[in-house]
């Protein structure tokens, strides 16, 4: 009961429901109140009752008007049959009172503290301790969810359909029996120009729910994909001087087509992904999340399997300290925001083995940015 009370019969969420009902009434009620106002026999029309209700001088809106005026205000009014006079709040308040529960866990407050404007790949909730009047260690577990609702500021395109409603969850973390004030729910439920709330409950060990927390309410912006790149980007693989074998594949577009290869089988195991970026020259990959991508000499590249073509080249590196940059690819050029940067030259320290004797994919050669920086792995 108290579930219901908290996500579903409030007035944000009963109301509108009303009315998308009452929308789909509308084209009817006319005919069904000219029919019914002062229909005879005697007692048979809405003109004949003793206490007509307000539908016959307002209509459908007076129905609609009253139905929200009975379950959320309350007052007193004559065709209110079985009670003339409602308290204030409405009739919706006297399951207040057949759900109270002085032993259940106190209700929880939630707050949002993630990254600012709420971006969709930062959706993190920290709630306060759990707390229970039946005294300690009684936790026995939480349970944490999201839903999508009415977005007051879109006026719906059909007023017939009923809006999303918060008693819908889009995603629930199940319950969770290990404590843990903090959650960060997958962004891949929500999508930009939507509104919606995250909250949280405790259950104790007598299996007592504590009501919903207050929720927090929120529109999502698009994903912060320079931060994504910045953590995630791996330089797997340079060749800034590749052998023999590999310049003949150079020919049909391919920069240094050395053998790419897959994440090693740690990896796999442990979940870790890398962009495997074939750099021979300046250029402006956009790298995969799962896959490999390189630039290339010419249109044809695009016919190699399993290879992402990301810009066009000339020229070569000439070892002399030229860099590497890799920036993301918002126009204008002058604009973006650079990500990684790296010289390239005979005395930079790279491995040996690179310069024109083995495939630039060997584990030693593996390049990650630690702290902001390139590390070199020798």
């Amino acid at each position: 009961m108290r579930e219901i009370r908290d996500l579903l019969l409030q007035p944000d969420q009963v109301n509108p429901l009303i009315d998308a009902v009452a929308a789909r009434l509308a084209p009817i009620a006319p005919a069904d109140l000219a029919r019914w106002s002062t229909a005879t026999p005697a007692g048979a029309s809405y003109s004949s009752l003793a206490t007509p209700g307000p539908g016959l001088q307002q209509g459908l809106a007076g129905y609609v008007k009253d139905l929200k005026t009975f379950l959320f205000t309350g007052g007193t009014y004559p065709w209110w049959v079985d009670r003339q006079t409602v308290p204030a709040g409405g009739w919706i308040t006297r399951l207040d009172t057949v759900a109270a529960d002085t032993s259940i866990p106190a209700q929880p407050t939630l707050h949002y503290v993630g990254q600012t404007n709420y971006p969709m790949n930062s959706l993190t909730f920290e709630c306060l301790p759990f707390a229970d009047p039946q005294g300690a260690n009684t936790f026995a577990g939480m349970q944490w969810r999201l839903a999508e609702v009415r977005n007051t500021n879109q006026p719906a395109a059909d007023p017939r359909l009923i809006p999303p409603l918060e008693w819908d969850a889009l995603w629930t973390s199940g319950i969770l029996t290990t404590w843990s004030n903090r959650v960060t729910i997958p962004g891949v439920y929500t999508k930009t120009n939507a509104v919606y709330r995250a909250r949280v409950r405790h259950l104790d060990k007598t299996g007592r729910w504590s009501k919903w927390s207050a929720p927090v309410q929120f529109s999502v912006t698009a994903v912060d994909l320079t931060t994504l790149l910045r953590e995630g980007l791996r330089l797997s693989e340079i060749m800034y001087n590749p052998p023999p074998w590999a310049l003949q594949q150079r020919r049909s577009g391919v920069p240094g087509a050395e053998e790419r290869r897959k994440h090693d089988a740690r990896s796999q195991r442990a979940g870790v992904q890398r962009h495997h970026l074939y750099l021979h020259q300046r250029h402006d990959p956009r790298a995969r999340s799962d896959g490999h991508a390189g630039p290339g000499r010419n249109r044809s590249q695009r016919q190699v399997p399993g290879l992402a073509v990301h810009g066009l080249y000339s020229g070569k590196l000439d070892n002399a300290g030229e860099t590497i940059r890799l920036k993301t690819p918002p126009e204008p050029p002058s604009s973006r925001p650079r990500m990684k940067t790296h010289p390239l030259a005979r005395d930079s320290g790279w491995p040996g083995l690179v310069a024109g004797a083995e495939r630039s994919g060997r584990r030693h050669l593996s390049c990650q940015h630690r702290s902001g920086r390139l590390a070199r792995s020798r």
